[in-house]
């Protein structure tokens, strides 16, 4: 499930990226070298284990998550 909504993120990131600030896709990777920039990228990584998480943190409680 993460796997599928970082999919579907990253594209719709990149398209923001390049129609709304202007960026070219170079400048924008560039921008992950940044203290901001690896922050983003631990954010877009924790976003895409939050699935796996959860499952791993619930996984002794049957029936915890309705």
């Amino acid at each position: 499930m993460g796997l599928i909504a970082i999919g579907l993120l990253f594209p719709a990131e990149i398209a923001g990226v390049l129609l709304g600030r202007g960026l070219s896709l170079r400048e924008y990777l560039a921008s992950f070298v940044t203290a901001p920039g690896v922050i983003l990228l631990l954010m877009f990584l924790l976003f895409a284990a939050i699935p796996a998480l959860v499952t791993l943190l619930t996984h002794d409680r049957v029936g915890a998550i309705s």
